[in-house]
């Protein structure tokens, strides 16, 4: 994805994704306009979040050097002044396990046990959204992201006490289900190929709209990602696992060394889990597409996207689960629907740059004195109105494109 080293090769990339996913022929004056349309719907939404995640310095390192010592929670502690006061500082990004026991912030790792498994999680995230204070090294994970382009990293580890049955995923769901427009679906189109460039071809659903299935089961908007396409895995007796805090160098195997052998590497591990063993993973290679700070898509170096105009209203929740066979053998229902979901992880995350509607997030949060079921979370969201120049957009991309 480096090699989108600037905004200009944009439109034609814009097009290229877009044909290439959906099939369609577009006639060279209605390529040009739609082409120009994206391009400035992506660069708006750029210029709205632009005045957006102005943080205050955080004291911290001023400059790269050794991993700190390992901050740890046993889950996400309720806001007390202490705690207010430091997530004050922080960046934008906030998460909490679901069903919630707190709200957790960057740098720290949160431990969660549940029947299923033991899981320990830590994201790390630079302060991409102040030049200033990332270029001078000041916040907690400096001494890691000095030298690399990755934006932020996701680390978990999980010790299983029930071993899966079925395939394993690590899954992106939103929220609510929103019908989007057309102009938006080809943006989207795009962001998907790009995707797929980097991690290999991943399951993605616009989901089922909850008011028109009847009483049935809706499936939630969702991506879903093979193991294969995570970036590092680690895997160690109990007991001499390693800080995910902490540098892990040099340790497990990478998919950055060989997408086939890492592959090969996953497949085996996968097929052998282990109650004895414990499994160390982390993500960050489509962390310049995914800004998780400002909420918004796109390519490096280019236009961006409200990841709200994509249907994803904060809050998201990512998952670690098993998927199960449909109920019925006879049934051919490839969704990932949530009762089909064994979940190892569930988490719920959200950027104060573009923050949730409050009754929203607690229903999604599901606190565990609430006892709502994980299904209460999906809601129909009407779709966002663009004003008369998208409609108008969108209504020119119709009459310019044809399906083949």
């Amino acid at each position: 994805m480096d090699s989108f080293s600037s905004a200009a090769a944009v439109p034609s990339a814009l097009l290229a994704a877009a044909a290439a996913v959906d099939g369609i022929a577009l006639a060279p004056i209605g390529a040009t306009l739609v082409g120009l349309t994206l391009v400035l719907a992506l660069a708006g939404s750029r210029a709205q979040q632009s005045g957006r995640g102005k943080a205050k310095q955080l004291v911290g390192p001023k400059s790269a050097g050794e991993a700190p010592a390992s901050a740890c929670s046993k889950h996400g502690q309720e806001l007390g002044d202490e705690a207010a006061a430091e997530m004050s500082d922080d960046l934008p990004l906030r998460w909490s396990f679901v069903p919630s026991e707190g709200i957790n912030v960057c740098h720290r790792m949160y431990e969660q046990e549940t029947d299923l498994c033991h899981v320990k999680v830590c994201i790390m995230c630079r302060p991409y959204h102040d030049p200033k204070r990332d270029a001078a090294g000041d916040y907690p994970s400096s001494w890691h992201f000095a030298q690399r382009s990755r934006q932020w990293e996701i680390r978990f580890q999980l010790r299983f006490k029930q071993l899966p049955k079925g395939p394993l995923f690590l899954g992106l769901e939103y929220s609510t289900f929103q019908r989007l427009p057309l102009l938006v679906r080809r943006a989207e189109a795009m962001i998907v190929a790009a995707v797929n460039k980097i991690l290999g071809p991943v399951y993605k659903s616009s989901g089922d709209d909850p008011a028109q299935m009847g009483g049935a089961e809706a499936e939630p908007p969702c991506w879903a990602l093979p193991l294969c396409a995570l970036d590092q895995l680690i895997v160690s007796e109990t007991g001499a696992e390693p800080d995910i805090t902490s540098s892990l160098e040099g340790m497990g195997w990478l998919r950055a060394n060989g997408m086939s052998a890492f592959s090969r590497q996953v497949d085996e591990c996968m097929g052998g889990l282990s109650t004895d063993k414990v499994y160390t993973f982390g993500l960050w290679s489509v962390s310049r597409i995914f800004d998780v700070l400002n909420w918004t898509l796109g390519l490096p170096a280019g236009p961006r996207l409200d990841f709200g105009r994509l249907g994803a209203a904060p809050p998201c929740f990512l998952g670690f689960y098993e998927l199960s066979a449909p109920q019925d053998s006879t049934q051919r229902d490839a969704r990932h629907l949530i009762s089909r979901k064994r979940y190892y992880i569930r988490t719920a995350f959200w950027s104060t740059s573009a923050p949730p509607e409050p009754a929203h997030l607690r229903t999604a949060l599901q606190s565990k004195a609430d006892e709502k079921p994980a299904s209460i979370a999906i809601k129909s969201k009407s779709a966002q109105k663009l004003g008369r120049f998208w409609a108008w957009a969108s209504d020119l991309m119709c009459c310019c494109s044809s399906r083949v």
